[in-house]
């Protein structure tokens, strides 16, 4: 019986040891899973905030929402009015870019979750679920300005909303009657494959890299000309010019606008206007009935406002809310030139208009400060250098000279200041007409003028020997034309075709610009006087 026991001790130890192995075996093979969803919603945000919130931003700006109903009959008299309504309140959060990405994040991340369970999802098909979402921030992309542009700015946050009333309705009724538990938001899904988690992965990624791609493949200006439009807001001129250079190759009408106007408020319009490719391609964007449009009325009111011409100003501020509206961007317009024209009671109208809205209370305090002091108006940066560029005689406003961004009148004899005169100067050479540009000149001799007024001298001198006569030393400058225009005959026969590619060598000087830049600006080829062209800007 002694010998027995050692050898029932080793079948006990081997039966132990085939019982561990199965649950050894789980910790070997242990499932890696990764919380897909939230991730995704972390995607959203970090889209929403730093890549396309000056859009969202603008899209706010060019929105009006107020608490008073009475104020928004005009948008809940309309087919769906509620929705709108509500999709405009939601937009106003937009006022801070990492706010209302967070609410988008919030509804969307929600949409996904909620089609996952109103749908029934097997983890095999739960990739399915994240169709919605991605649908709408490919819908956001490929509207680019459409989205707010001459288009109802409510259905941006409205129709997410929806869609997540409607799923949330399902699912509290697929819980009553069914039972059915709901799945995790936030925690790890236990009834997911690593393959089945990874294909969820794979695929969400590669759906943000197609939706940025296709926005700097097919819809480059949407974010350029947003941040411009974004930054005017905050006056960070110096922003709107780093933005500008940094995507200089590219053209269009706003992003030169918002660009000239920086310009203008630095002091720097006579010596880096050229710095940007002024060659306008055409961009998507649409306007009353469905045509293309050039986009000029996203730069026209504070383009006229910014060269000093108010009251233009004020019209196409009223044009545009009849047409469109009320909107933030216009009414805060309204509160300035109202101010600078003196116009208190009408002041205090508009912004009555802005307390109703969410987050303006910094505006309103600065410029009701204003109406109380009206010498304050003078000591405002931005108030004050317009001041400089308004005309001293009144005009009809058809007697202004497009581009609107730069302004002044050709043919205007009197300016209020140096500035304005260098502003009206770059005019005649950004429309190529220098009969106007030399009759305008002669205060400046005596001294050394900016670069750019200097080589359109000194191309001047080409055609009217002793155009630069008695203007500071330009001999430098001279010997550059002259080396300049050498080099590029050979390209002179193909100026439309050849322009794009001496940019990058020549950007920033005028005499390229002159001769290669902005052909659609002329009816007629250089070897003539150049004759402006109607609607360039």
């Amino acid at each position: 019986m002694s010998k027995n026991k050692p050898k029932t001790k080793h079948v006990m130890t081997q039966g132990a040891r085939q019982a561990a192995k199965p649950d050894a075996a789980p910790n070997k093979r242990r499932k890696i899973l990764l919380p897909v969803l939230p991730l995704f919603m972390i995607g959203i945000w970090v889209w929403g905030t730093f890549y396309y919130g000056s859009v969202f931003h603008v899209s706010r700006e060019y929105s009006f929402w107020a608490s008073d109903l009475r104020l928004m009959q005009f948008v809940l008299s309309q087919t769906f009015g509620p929705l709108r309504y509500i999709g405009r309140l939601i937009l106003q959060l937009y006022q801070y870019p990492w706010l209302g990405s967070l609410c988008l994040t919030l509804m969307l991340g929600t949409i996904t979750w909620l089609t996952g369970y109103c749908m029934r999802l097997s983890a095999k098909w739960r990739v399915l679920q994240y169709i919605p979402a991605i649908a709408c921030l490919s819908v956001y992309t490929y509207q680019g300005l459409d989205l707010f542009y001459e288009s109802e700015s409510g259905y941006i946050m409205g129709i997410p909303f929806v869609v997540l009333l409607v799923l949330t309705i399902w699912a509290v009724m697929i819980r009553s009657f069914s039972r059915k538990p709901m799945p995790t938001l936030i925690g790890l899904p236990k009834d997911e494959t690593p393959r089945q988690n990874l294909t969820q992965l794979l695929i969400v990624t590669l759906a943000f890299a197609a939706i940025i791609g296709f926005n700097e493949w097919r819809r480059p200006f949407v974010r350029v000309i947003s941040q411009e439009m974004s930054m005017q807001y905050e006056q960070d001129w110096a922003g709107i010019q780093r933005v500008a250079r940094k995507n200089a190759i590219q053209s269009n009408r706003p992003m030169a606008a918002y660009y000239a106007i920086s310009l203008v408020h630095t002091g720097q319009i006579a010596e880096r206007m050229y710095d940007i490719r002024l060659d306008y391609d055409s961009i998507f964007i649409h306007g009353h009935g469905g045509f293309i449009s050039n986009g000029s009325p996203l730069y026209e009111p504070e383009g006229n406002y910014h060269a000093g011409f108010i009251e233009p100003c004020m019209h196409m501020c009223m044009e545009q809310m009849v047409m469109e509206g009320p909107t933030s961007r216009l009414l805060k317009l309204l509160v300035k030139c109202s101010l600078m024209r003196g116009e208190w009671m009408l002041c205090r109208k508009y912004l009555r208009l802005l307390e109703d809205i969410p987050f303006e209370g910094k505006f309103i305090e600065k410029y009701q400060a204003m109406v109380e002091k009206p010498e304050l108006i003078n000591a405002d940066p931005e108030m004050a250098r317009i001041r400089l560029f308004e005309p001293i005689h009144d005009c009809f406003e058809n007697q202004f000279q497009q581009p609107f961004f730069m302004g002044y009148n050709l043919n205007l004899a009197e300016a209020r200041s140096i500035e304005a005169l260098h502003n009206s100067l770059c005019v005649c050479l950004y429309t190529k007409l220098i009969p106007p540009f030399l009759m305008r000149v002669y205060p400046l001799k005596g001294s050394t003028p900016p670069e750019i007024i200097a080589d359109g001298l000194l191309l001047s001198e080409m055609k009217r020997p002793g155009a630069s006569e008695g203007f500071g030393n330009l001999n430098i400058r001279s010997t550059r034309l002259q080396s300049f225009y050498q080099a590029v005959q050979p390209y002179m026969k193909d100026r439309p075709g050849n322009a794009y590619k001496l940019f990058e060598k020549y950007k920033g000087y005028y005499p390229y610009y002159y001769f290669f830049g902005n052909l659609k600006a002329t009816k007629k080829g250089y070897t003539g006087e150049a004759k402006s062209a109607s609607g360039v800007n």
